[in-house]
């Protein structure tokens, strides 16, 4: 029996199943729903990469018949309208509607329980599966090692330990061969993993666009450091002599998938300074309480602090012109960020949150400069931003790149709305 034949037939028997072509449809139609009723969506992957001798005709009839009864486990434990996939003869999976990665979880447990009763009594198999792998969209926050990090979406495997369900226990690999750390959780072991389901969940932007896009923001962030130089230093000696403290201001902010790194600028403001004022204006503009926080007119909004009493006078003066953005460059050379893109929140900032604003995060690094900056800047609502974040997304290519660098430029000498 052929394998293509082997899926077919396996699809026939059991219509409720999807082939794997459908996945990248169901998974953009879930996160488009996710997205408008903030509800999370989870996967549950397993595979039986262990089971399978593809030239073995005998196992291969008997994995037919194992796969079928697996299948019809599956479906009478899992809700009517959740998904199900069935990936070539070696993995299936599960789309976990309104649920949590803690209540997939749960829902593992209970599968595993089942499929173990039901193989159990029939004697058929040393093994089910060698290995359970989950993906949430999105996901909060993930407790790591005693440390609450900022994780919007992170793929992890789940090996769980009950008795006969899995082959081994033993600490796995990332394809690129490094240990996974791994942290308890509910009796499971929990591990990071590049899934490459997690693929499915963004849009792509072209082979070679990424590759190349990273030798142009190296040889860009280079040429920037280079031309910039005196500038920046004259900036770092005034800063020096009008305030104490450092020239450099070093913070965390949230990069490409949730990953945190320190963010550069030139320090504009005043040393010990309480950040109570920007947590309750940014909540407010991610909230949408724009009538609290416009400092302009309602017909030429302004989304700004106005008067900020944190920044010193050549704060005001390097944050009109973006000067305080020079040191962003080192953050490009290094890779954590590159020349266009959205901007990097603070952690406290997601804490606010809507599903669908976490994709400005997910799918793209952040940029020192985006649609957002030379299109809206701070006349723009919180949405309206992440709109514009999520059009880059969509449409991102080096002529698109190459406009919003031309309009970066000439919005350096039009301060309206300067940050």
């Amino acid at each position: 029996m052929k394998s293509a034949q082997f899926l077919s037939e396996l699809l026939n028997m059991h219509p409720n199943w999807h082939k794997s072509a459908d996945l990248v449809d169901i998974l953009k139609r879930e996160r488009n729903r996710s997205d408008r009723s903030g509800h999370p969506v989870s996967y549950v992957q397993f595979v039986f990469e262990g089971n399978l001798d593809c030239e073995n005709e005998n196992n291969l009839k008997a994995h037919f018949q194992f796969l079928s009864e697996f299948m019809e486990v599956v479906e009478v434990n899992t809700r009517d309208y959740e998904p199900r996939i069935l990936f070539e003869i070696s993995h299936a999976g599960v789309l976990l509607l309104d649920t949590s990665l803690e209540n997939a979880t749960q829902y593992i447990n209970k599968i595993s329980n089942k499929l173990i009763s039901v193989f159990a009594q029939k004697k058929k198999a040393n093994h089910i599966c060698d290995q359970i792998r989950v993906s949430s969209y999105p996901l909060h926050q993930f407790l790591y090692n005693g440390h609450m990090e900022v994780k919007p979406f992170f793929i992890r495997e789940i090996q769980l330990k009950h008795s006969g369900l899995m082959k081994s226990d033993k600490s796995t690999k990332s394809e690129e061969g490094v240990p996974h750390k791994k942290v308890s959780k509910n009796g499971n072991q929990v591990a990071a993993n590049n899934l490459k389901v997690e693929s499915l969940w963004t849009q792509t932007a072209g082979k070679y666009y990424p590759p190349i896009k990273r030798i142009i923001d190296i040889l860009a962030s280079i040429c920037g450091i280079l031309v910039f130089a005196p500038a920046m230093l004259v900036i770092a000696l005034l800063i020096k002599l009008s305030s104490k403290g450092p020239v450099i201001f070093r913070q965390e902010r949230v990069g490409y998938r949730g990953n945190l790194f320190v963010f550069l600028k030139f320090r504009t403001m005043w040393i010990n300074n309480n950040d109570d004022i920007h947590r309750d204006y940014v909540h407010k503009l991610i909230e949408g309480k724009n009538h609290e926080i416009n400092f302009g007119t309602s017909d030429k909004p302004l989304y700004k602090l106005e008067n900020d009493p944190r920044i010193t006078p050549l704060g005001h003066f390097l944050r009109k012109f973006s000067l305080d953005e020079l040191p962003q460059f080192f953050n490009v050379l290094t890779g954590k960020m590159s020349l266009i893109g959205p901007r990097p929140p603070i952690p406290y900032e997601i804490e606010a949150y809507k599903n669908w604003h976490y994709r400005r995060i997910l799918e793209v690094k952040p940029g020192i400069t985006g649609l957002w900056q030379v299109y809206g800047r701070s006349k723009t609502t919180f949405d309206e931003m992440v709109r514009l974040d999520l059009q880059y997304v969509q449409s991102r290519s080096f002529s698109l790149d190459l406009k919003i660098l031309y309009r970066t430029f000439t919005a350096l000498f039009n301060t309206e709305g300067a940050l």
